[in-house]
């Protein structure tokens, strides 16, 4: 697991718009199609394209984020598989995933302990993703699955003030399918 500190490279803040998308009986996922998603800006990988790795004429806008502003959400396929993500504006960024794991969380903080939980997961039968706080207490977090070529789930989640404060902060994140299978579980703290 990867944890960041600083720059966010996030993915997705899908907001009260996807979770009323989403039916509770699927969890919390909406579904993208990236063919019909409309063309991204070039420039969201300015920084990728010397590698000759990813198509940033593919680059499709896959949503926007609506967490400080609203941000466009643009991924591109990688050249061989994989895939680029890049948030624009304040705390985004970008990163490319050659071989992308099954659940990569990360999580972006300051002095208050972490303020936002995001990551990627390839597993197509997650439909919920669940962070459990020290304390006990749950969350669903809103997720975005995007369809070929990306083939990858996307989420970003801005993390309570509460479960800020030490003994109250995101101990684990586990991927369930429809049924209620555990699929993947990652432990998010040190």
């Amino acid at each position: 697991m990867r944890r960041r500190v600083g720059v966010l490279v996030a993915v997705a803040v899908l907001g009260a718009a996807l979770a009323s998308a989403a039916s509770a009986a699927r969890g919390t996922r909406a579904v993208v199609d990236f063919t019909r998603a409309p063309l991204g800006p070039k420039s969201a990988f300015v920084g990728f394209r010397s590698h000759g790795l990813m198509l940033a004429a593919r680059a499709r806008r896959v949503g926007v984020v609506h967490w400080k502003g609203s941000r466009a959400l643009v991924v591109a396929p990688v050249k061989g598989g994989g895939f680029c993500k890049s948030l624009e504006g304040p705390y985004g960024g970008a990163q490319c995933y050659l071989r992308p794991p099954r659940l990569d969380p990360g999580y972006t903080g300051d002095g208050s302990g972490p303020v936002v939980l995001d990551g990627v997961f390839t597993d197509p039968r997650g439909v919920r993703l669940r962070v459990t706080y020290q304390d006990g207490a749950r969350t669903d977090i809103p997720i975005m699955w995007v369809g070929a070529p990306i083939k990858a789930g996307l989420f970003v989640f801005p993390i309570p003030r509460p479960h800020r404060a030490v003994h109250h902060r995101p101990r684990t994140l586990t991927l369930y399918s429809a049924g209620g299978s555990r699929l993947v579980s990652r432990s998010l703290l040190p």
